[in-house]
């Protein structure tokens, strides 16, 4: 690990991925912290996000911070890292990747920020519902919106999404969306 190229290290995290082991675990959580490679990053968040395993967090807030400075592919990572880690502390930071307007990130960045939601449910589904409706969120981010407002677990979403889910002048694919979501929250 400490001595390998970029090549040998990405295939030794598809390795380890293939064969669910978690005996490097502590080493790569070493080596992210130090490294800018989009391969190594990239393998190793989708490693630990498939886990669902802690320990890379702050490098991953980190590369959602500095994304000027990081690959496109490792600020996918990193986020959808923290979504399936449900890491409550990386809101802010998704929601000032929002409010950035920067149109790569925003669908992640929506489906994240319902998953790390936690006991803000509310103030998250508040937050999107107003983006939904308020902020021209654009036909692209509807579908991911809906998803993470039924990923908050928000009961006051709920009549937001029946209404979208009745509504015969919505699209369809966003009633089903909508549908989806509902369940979700139930879940």
């Amino acid at each position: 690990m400490k001595y390998g190229t970029e090549t040998e290290i990405a295939g030794l995290i598809q390795t380890l991925k293939t064969e669910s082991a978690d005996y490097l675990d502590d080493e790569i959580i070493k080596l992210v912290e130090t490294t800018r490679n989009n391969k190594i990053l990239g393998g190793a968040f989708a490693f630990f996000a498939e886990r669902e395993k802690n320990g890379l967090e702050a490098r991953a807030l980190r590369a959602i911070e500095e994304r000027e400075d990081e690959d496109n592919e490792t600020v996918f990572a990193a986020i959808d890292y923290l979504g399936r880690i449900k890491a409550q502390a990386a809101a802010p930071a998704f929601r000032t990747l929002l409010e950035s307007g920067e149109k790569r990130f925003m669908n992640p960045a929506f489906r994240a920020l319902g998953q790390v939601s936690g006991n803000d449910g509310d103030e998250t589904a508040e937050y999107l519902i107003d983006y939904y409706e308020n902020r021209g969120a654009g036909d692209e981010n509807h579908r991911d919106i809906i998803f993470a407002i039924g990923a908050s677990g928000s009961p006051a979403a709920v009549p937001f999404l029946a209404g979208l889910a009745t509504d015969s002048d919505t699209r369809p694919v966003l009633r089903v969306a909508a549908l989806e979501a509902i369940a979700a929250e139930r879940a």
